[in-house]
Parts: structure tokens; sequence; C-alpha cells
């Protein structure tokens, strides 16, 4: 049929249909936090993003304030860690792997994860994914529904151009970063210290 031998998204879905069904995960439920909306203002990603996913944990704030401490024209991962320490909020950056996405969403906690460009960057707060389908659902800050992604194109994107995912746990979560499926977290926190 013509989607298998295009190469169109069809495909993929048909694959990921066929892999679920021998996996024995065909009827698994898609795993959806409810993560709030924050609308981004300009050049404010991480602000709006680190306000929707810390009013997820019961920590309200408003980007704008976030924005003003630590944004010009973008924002830098170590100002993003300062701010949040700052405020008792532990932060980890990693690298994204699909199977630590799905255990942290598993576990009741988003994070971010980051695209970069040649000449630009876009932070997003993982919010779900969907174990059929092989995809992650996004809090894109810039338009209230959450956006799906291909898994692999996730993985290929993150490869190709860096970006990275950061997990901002508040201290009433009281959830130790050691218990989390974060190997390589560590190595990139000491980055900033």
């Amino acid at each position: 049929d013509y989607a298998m031998q295009s190469g169109e998204p069809g495909e993929e879905l048909r694959a990921g249909f066929a892999a679920a069904d021998a996996a024995g995960i065909a009827d698994s439920p898609r795993v959806q936090l409810k993560v709030p909306f924050v609308r981004q203002d300009h050049l404010t990603c991480v602000p709006a993003t680190m306000a929707s996913l810390l009013s997820f944990h019961g920590i309200d704030c408003d980007q704008r304030e976030i924005a003003q401490e630590i944004t010009y024209a973008g924002t830098p991962d170590f100002e993003q860690m300062r701010w949040m320490e700052g405020r008792g909020i532990d932060v980890r950056f990693f690298e994204f792997d699909p199977d630590v996405g799905r255990a942290l969403l598993d576990r009741g906690i988003p994070f971010t994860i980051s695209t970069r460009y040649a000449s630009s960057a876009h932070i997003q707060g993982v919010i779900g994914y969907d174990p059929v389908l092989r995809t992650f659902l996004l809090r894109e800050p810039g338009h209230n529904a959450p956006y799906e992604a291909m898994e692999k194109d996730l993985v290929e994107q993150q490869r190709a151009r860096g970006g990275g995912c950061s997990v901002p746990l508040p201290t009433a979560v009281r959830l130790p970063f050691d218990k989390l499926p974060l190997e390589d977290a560590h190595r990139a926190s000491v980055l900033f210290h």
C-alpha cells in the first residue's frame, strides 16, 4: 500500500501498533500529567515553562518575575539553575532518553526538553507519552494544546543538535534524585557549580 512504500507517517503508526501488540502493550493507557498552560511572552519560553512545571508541583510563580531576573534575549541553563536553587528547588540536567522520560512521567514528574537550532533554542515541558504511538506530549508555551512529538524525532533532534532536559523538583516533593533514573544528571549539574 502507498503509505508503507512512501515512508508516510501512516507507516510509523502501523509499525508502532504492530510493535505494541507484539510487546503486549497495545492496550496500555496514554500517560498525561495535568501540567497547567502558561503562555510565554517574547523570548520567555524558559520562564513560562518553569512557571508551568512549578505550578504543577504547587508552587505559584509569575513567569514575568522569573524573566525579569534571568532572561535577556533568551535564558541560559545556568541562570535557570541559579534561580531555582535560590528558592530551594533542586534541578538536574540530563540528556534525553525515551525510557528515562517515561520513567519520570510514570512517577508523576514532568520535565523540560530543549530544542536547539543554528541561531535559536526553545524549551517545552514534557507532560506525557503514548506507549502505543511512541510519542511524547509536550506542553508548548506558545500554544495552549499539548503537542505530540514522535519519540524517534526527539531522539534524532537531540542527537544532532544537543539540547537536553531538566527536572525541577521542589523539596516538598521529597523524592531524592538518586531514586530517579538519571544516570548522567550529576555530571551535567557539576558543570554549573
